[in-house]
C-alpha cells in the first residue's frame, strides 16, 4: 500500500484557504485505503483550520492521517484517547528567531517590494519551527497572490540575497508569495524521512504530490530523496489525480 504525501497550499487548497468540500470527500476516500500525510509550511493552527476543520472523518480512517506543519518541523497524529498529539517538534531557539526577523526586516526596508495593505496581515510570521515571509501578507486575495510572482523570479532573487546572511538555515520558496526559513536540515525531506521511520516503510512506498517541485521550491525534497512524485499546478489538478486512483 502506497503512502501518499501531499503539499497543502497550491496543491490541496488555494493559498491559505480551507480545502473545499470535494477535496475533503476525496481525502476521506483515500484514507480508507492509504496512509495520507500533508506537509506544509503552514503552522499547526493554520493546518487545523485549512484541513481538519473541513474533514468529516472519524476512526479508523483518521488514524491513517499525519499532518506535518512548518515544512516538516513537527508532526501530528491521532494517539488514542488523547486525540491529535505532536510526535516530535523541532523549535527555533529565540536567538535564531530574533536574528532571522532582523534580516527579513532589513531586506524589506532595503528592497522595493510591494508593501501589503494593513488588512492583508503581517509579512513576517514567527512559527515555532519556522519563520515565514509573506510578501503581500497571508490574507492577500488569492488572485493578487497568483499574479505577483507567477514565475518565482522575485522570490528567487530574495532567496539569493538572504542566503549569505542566513547561512546554516534552509530557505525555500513556498506558496505564491512566501519564503520559508527553517533550521538547517529541518525541512520537508526531514519530515518525510521521519514519517517513513514511524511507518517502517521505504521511499519506494511513498508518492509525493506538490506544486513547488522545482529547484529552490519547498517540495523539491521529493526529487532529492528519489521519491515517486506528481507535480501539479493547482488543486484541480490534484483532484483529477486522486480521482484517477
Amino acid at each position: 500500500m502506497k503512502t501518499i504525501v501531499f503539499d497543502l497550499n497550491g496543491t490541496l487548497s488555494k493559498s491559505n484557504e480551507p480545502i473545499d468540500s470535494e477535496t475533503g470527500s476525496l481525502l476521506k476516500s483515500l484514507l480508507s485505503t492509504y496512509i495520507v500525510a500533508i506537509v506544509s509550511g503552514a503552522s499547526w493552527k493554520q493546518m487545523q483550520y485549512q484541513v481538519l476543520d473541513q474533514l468529516d472523518i472519524d476512526r479508523p480512517e483518521i488514524n491513517n492521517l499525519y499532518l506535518l506543519p512548518t515544512s516538516g518541523g513537527s508532526m501530528y497524529q491521532v494517539w488514542g484517547k488523547y486525540g491529535w498529539v505532536a510526535a516530535y517538534q523541532n523549535k527555533f531557539d529565540r536567538r535564531d528567531t530574533v536574528k532571522i526577523v532582523k534580516v527579513l526586516e532589513d531586506m524589506v526596508n532595503d528592497s522595493e517590494l510591494e508593501r501589503p495593505k494593513s488588512a492583508w496581515g503581517k509579512q513576517i510570521d514567527c512559527r515555532e519551527c519556522q519563520v515565514t515571509f509573506s510578501a503581500l501578507g497571508p490574507k492577500a486575495p488569492v488572485d493578487i497572490k497568483e499574479h505577483w510572482d507567477f514565475d518565482n523570479s522575485k522570490r528567487k532573487a530574495l532567496v539569493s540575497s538572504l542566503q549569505p546572511k542566513l547561512q546554516g538555515y534552509d530557505i525555500f520558496i513556498s506558496g505564491k508569495t512566501s519564503i520559508d526559513i527553517c533550521p538547517g536540515g529541518i525541512n520537508k525531506k526531514f519530515g518525510v524521512d521521519e514519517l517513513m521511520k514511524r511507518l517502517h516503510i521505504s521511499k519506494d512506498d511513498v508518492v509525493y504530490v506538490g506544486n513547488s517541485i522545482f529547484r529552490g521550491g519547498n517540495d523539491y525534497a521529493a526529487v532529492e530523496m528519489g521519491l515517486e512524485y506528481v507535480q501539479v499546478q493547482n488543486p484541480e489538478n490534484t483532484k483529477n489525480w486522486i480521482r484517477g486512483l
